[in-house]
């Protein structure tokens, strides 16, 4: 049994806690969680735990959860429901932003909220939480500080990552100056994350535009902080989805514009009729290509997009048919069309899927034949390298486009703010070597988090000689260690050598 009295703001405060046994007898009091007015104290704190006062925001409902005197697991989470029930998705917990997604159509992101931050005070505790007053931190401290900062999005797929990455960027093109192109910047980014919502991301049980890609985008400023470059630097692409998405879910949303573009339900390609794709997109893919015209690919290069998109798909319509040595292609002419596409030659091609070269002793090229289901395997993986090569190609021009003609800026004459948008932390029944990459940032990006918010600061406390009780943090450590740092031999090492491994 839980007591609770109501604050001045409508928050209900628990103050105290009482066990009974199945026959209803009282059987524990929880002494230490119960509250007693302070009669010397009035407003904030004005309810004292035995031992000191105790988390004053509990009772003003106060949006840095670090100003908490006595945190608990019970009360954080009781405070986010609340706040969350209030329709307050954002709250602070010291620099740390948490977001809950409303997934209704909740109007946050106005031109009128941006000029509401922007004439406020970001650092005013009483300020209510918003991406737009963390964005207005990050900004205020890299000039102030002349810094450069590092935002990472991390949670789980659906959470909210790309959006507040959007928002993110939106509001420091708002505040900052400079840059002539500063409008075509914030034309060229708004294509940009066009093509990536069709190249990158999938329709998942959590989200419609799950992204399925790692980035990070770098903002470079002068010290008056003027935007003077832009350039989009990594990008971990999920690229086993090509040749099939997991039960429930889609594969990338290009190919289904490229299906609707042609009347098609996509049912014929293996690719794509196990997937589910259950809504209308936002755009068309006439949409999309005027997007990469903007982002610096040309007419002809726009139709070598399309050929590649479609000779993926055709490529997963070959089927093998196991001989006595290797196997054989059963349907040669849908190879034709695919070497047509790609602009190789259709014996090359042919070989390409039936065969692997060896190099043998005398240091010739020797070809042996595939198995079915090493067959099957490199074409899908020929595939899933396609569709990469061809993502990587439109990044690299996007970035050309982003620079705006300008030359490279050196890192010692700007402040850089580089915003990592991480990946859905992934798992399931069955993992694959991808999903190993996935984890595995998110554990190096863990660790990261684990050492600079809350192992730095505690060591920190004890140098300047504070009167502080270290607390133990779980660490993952040993986890990272595992796939990079072990010795005589890592995890990575491991698998790397069992590639190397010349195919039986």
């Amino acid at each position: 049994q839980h007591y609770f009295i109501q604050s001045n703001l409508s928050f209900y405060v628990k103050i105290g806690m009482s066990i009974f046994n199945l026959d209803g007898e009282r059987v524990e009091d929880r002494p230490n969680e119960f509250l007693v007015r302070d009669p010397s104290v009035t407003g904030r704190g004005s309810f004292r735990k035995r031992g000191g006062i105790i988390n004053p925001g509990l009772i003003v409902g106060e949006h840095n959860l670090a100003d908490l005197d006595d945190p608990d697991v019970e009360s954080i989470v009781d405070i986010l429901r609340r706040r969350y029930l209030s329709n307050t998705f954002y709250t602070y917990i010291g620099d740390l932003l948490i977001y809950m997604p409303p997934f209704s159509g909740v109007s946050m992101y106005t031109d009128e909220d941006v000029a509401y931050y922007c004439e406020n005070n970001a650092f005013d505790p009483d300020l209510k939480p918003h991406i737009y007053s963390f964005a207005d931190r990050v900004y205020s401290n890299m000039l102030f500080w002349k810094r450069n900062q590092v935002v990472v999005m991390l949670g789980s797929s659906g959470s909210g990552k790309t959006i507040n990455t959007k928002q993110f960027l939106s509001y420091i093109q708002s505040v900052s100056g400079g840059w002539d192109m500063s409008i075509t910047l914030k034309t060229r980014l708004a294509h940009l994350f066009n093509v990536l919502d069709c190249f990158g991301s999938a329709q998942t049980a959590d989200s419609i535009y799950a992204s399925k890609y790692t980035s990070q985008l770098q903002l470079k400023f002068n010290y008056f902080g003027d935007i003077i470059s832009c350039q989009l630097k990594t990008c971990l692409l999920e690229k086993s989805r090509v040749c099939g998405a997991p039960a429930g879910e889609s594969n990338f949303h290009i190919f289904h514009l490229l299906m609707e573009h042609i009347g098609s339900d996509g049912s014929a390609y293996p690719y794509l009729n196990n997937t589910s794709h259950t809504f209308a997109l936002k755009v068309t893919l006439s949409a999309i290509q005027d997007s990469l015209v903007e982002l610096g690919i040309d007419e002809s290069e726009k139709e070598h997009v399309i050929n590649i998109l479609t000779a993926i798909l055709i490529l997963g319509q070959i089927q093998f048919k196991t001989e006595a040595e290797g196997v054989r292609i059963t349907n040669p002419q849908m190879v034709k069309v695919v070497s047509k596409l790609l602009g190789v030659t259709n014996q090359s091609m042919t070989d390409c899927l039936t065969s692997t070269p060896h190099i043998s002793g005398n240091r010739s090229i020797k070809m042996t034949p595939l198995s079915y289901d090493k067959a099957v395997s490199k074409r899908n993986s020929l595939a899933g390298y396609l569709y990469l090569r061809l993502f990587n190609e439109v990044l690299t021009c996007a970035n050309k486009s982003l620079m705006g003609g300008n030359e490279p800026v050196s890192d010692d004459l700007c402040l850089s703010l580089d915003i990592v948008d991480g990946y859905g932390i992934k798992g399931g029944d069955l993992n694959n070597f991808p999903t190993l990459c996935v984890n595995y940032s998110n554990e190096r990006l863990h660790q990261m988090f684990i050492e600079h918010c809350l192992t730095a600061p505690q060591e920190l406390y004890l140098q300047e000689g504070l009167d502080w009780d270290p607390i133990r943090i779980p660490d993952n450590r040993g986890t990272v260690m595992l796939f990079t740092d072990l010795q005589p031999a890592c995890l990575i090492d491991c698998i790397e050598d069992e590639c190397s491994k010349p195919a039986e």
